[in-house]
């Protein structure tokens, strides 16, 4: 079994602490470099931040909602008088 000089701990832990020094610290960005990075930071999608989004969502869900309804009362010809008699039904 081999032992680790103390010099050599020494010299990794110097190794290790500078390199942990310099990920940390040597990446500062400058406020132009943040504004590039995500130039519309308010933006969740193209054209919608997620408020906007969500309500748009929840508009689709809604209208789609009710289409369905309006559909199955086509497929069941409940939307409108039945047109087999010709005559006039009170």
């Amino acid at each position: 079994m081999k032992t680790v000089s103390h010099r050599k701990l020494t010299l990794l832990a110097a190794v290790a602490g500078s390199t942990l020094l310099l990920s940390l610290g040597g990446t500062g960005c400058t406020k132009a470099q943040r504004i590039r990075a995500n130039y519309t930071p308010y933006l969740d999608s193209t054209a919608y931040n997620s408020e906007q989004d969500r309500n748009r969502q929840a508009r689709v869900i809604d209208h789609n909602t009710r289409g369905v309804w309006d559909d199955l009362n086509r497929v069941l010809l409940l939307d409108q008088p039945s047109r087999l008699s010709p005559y006039t039904i009170p």
